[in-house]
C-alpha cells in the first residue's frame, strides 16, 4: 500500500500510454527508489549519478502514500509552471480529477531534484487511512481499493502524458 500504490500506478501508467499507442515529445520513464526512510540513500545516489541530466527534466512525479480516491495534483515549482499544471488539471475536471495544491515542496522521495530546480508533482487524494496501514502487517496492495486505483492512475498517466508532449519543458 505503501509503496507499492504508488509505484502500481508510476508503472501502469506507462503500460496504459504504450498499450494505447500513445507516445510523447519527451521521454517518460519510471523510477523506483529505496530507502527513503533511512536517508534518501536511492535518490540521493540518483541524483550523483545523473546530476547532468536533471536540467533535461521537465518535472519528476512522487506518489508515496497510498493510491487512495485521487482529486488531483500537488505541485512545487514556479508560479508560471503552475499555472500550467493547473490548466492540464482543468481537462480531468469533468472526473473530479482536477484540485491543485501550490507548495514549495512535495513528497520527499523528490525533494533532492527539487532542490535542483525540478518541479515536483504529487498525488492529491483522499488518504485519511493511511496510517492505518502504513508500515505495519496490512500495508499490502489488497487494502487499495481498485477503483481508487484506477483514479490515480487516470490523474497520473493523463497529466504526465500531457506535461511529456507540451512544446517546451515546464518553466523553471
Amino acid at each position: 500500500m505503501d509503496d507499492a500504490g504508488g509505484t502500481q500506478i508510476s508503472v501502469e501508467a506507462l503500460y496504459l500510454l504504450k498499450r494505447l499507442g500513445l507516445t510523447t515529445r519527451r521521454t517518460l520513464q519510471a523510477i523506483l527508489w529505496t530507502s527513503e526512510e533511512v536517508g534518501l540513500v536511492g535518490v540521493a545516489d540518483y541524483v550523483k549519478r545523473h546530476d547532468s541530466e536533471l536540467g533535461n527534466f521537465s518535472a519528476v512525479f512522487e506518489s508515496d502514500s497510498g493510491a487512495f480516491y485521487a482529486t488531483g495534483l500537488d505541485f512545487a515549482g514556479t508560479e508560471e509552471a503552475g499555472c500550467i499544471v493547473y490548466e492540464i488539471l482543468k481537462l480531468l475536471a469533468p472526473w473530479g480529477l482536477n484540485e491543485y495544491e501550490k507548495f514549495n515542496r512535495v513528497s520527499s522521495d523528490i525533494t533532492m531534484l527539487q532542490d535542483k530546480g525540478v518541479p515536483g508533482v504529487s498525488l492529491r487524494h483522499n488518504n485519511d487511512n493511511y496510517f492505518w496501514y502504513h508500515h505495519t502487517e496490512a500495508d499490502v496492495l489488497t487494502v487499495l481499493d481498485t477503483d481508487e486505483l484506477d483514479r490515480c492512475l487516470a490523474v497520473w498517466a493523463a497529466s504526465s502524458y500531457v506535461l511529456a508532449n507540451l512544446q517546451d519543458p515546464l518553466p523553471r
